[in-house]
């Protein structure tokens, strides 16, 4: 009797360093597969040629100014957004991806606006003792008529903020507002207008102010 208990003890042992083994086994196994796949990953690790660095700064560059002018570029640029069928923003990216290089912003060529209403011609530009901007300004076309609008756009370099004001085209001048804190600096001040007869926008004109 004692005699089959020893056997059935030392089968379960037996049993049991079966067990063991196969569970080392499988451990060793899950431990170099494991190290196999990190050598993997490293060498799938993409290593960007400095053009296609140059690229991703540019089109982070392009993200930030896109995020703060969207006031401005989603009213400018709604009308021919609406026809193309496309988001405001994604023809903003369009019209203006080659304005983007590194950190560097072309300022001048930015399109905020988009149409065939005449563009507005900037004659000037000076900041005003409460601290607004006079700007002055013409038609580049037709005679204006009562309900042509102008708006401009005032934006800071240094703080990427902006504001738009809007403005009546006949008088060919206005006060019109700057991004809240600038004291100074380059103010970048874009203008487009707007025909309420035709329901149609100008593209975009450019005037400079610096210290």
């Amino acid at each position: 009797m004692v005699k089959k208990k020893d056997d059935v003890m030392m089968t379960q042992i037996a049993e049991l360093k079966e067990q063991m083994r196969i569970l080392t086994d499988a451990v060793v196994e899950l431990t170099a597969a494991i190290a196999g796949h990190k050598a993997s990953d490293k060498r799938k690790e993409v290593k960007w040629t400095e053009d296609q660095a140059n690229q991703r700064r540019s089109f982070a560059t392009m993200i930030k100014v896109s995020s703060a002018l969207k006031d401005v570029y989603k009213l400018g640029l709604m009308k021919k957004a609406a026809r193309d069928k496309v988001q405001p923003r994604d023809l903003f990216k369009k019209l203006n991806k080659r304005c983007f290089e590194k950190e560097e912003v072309k300022w001048e060529k930015l399109m905020l606006s988009w149409g065939t209403v005449s563009e507005v011609r900037i004659k000037g530009a000076e900041r005003t003792e409460e601290g607004k901007v006079r700007v002055k300004y013409e038609s580049t076309g037709r005679e204006v008529v009562d309900g042509d609008v102008v708006y401009v756009c005032t934006v800071s370099q240094e703080t990427l903020k902006c504001k738009v004001t809007k403005g009546r085209m006949s008088e060919g001048e206005g006060e019109f507002g700057v991004p809240k804190g600038w004291e100074g600096g380059n103010l970048h001040i874009y203008a487009f207008a707007y025909s309420s007869a035709d329901d149609r926008f100008s593209k975009t004109t450019y005037w400079r102010m610096g210290d």
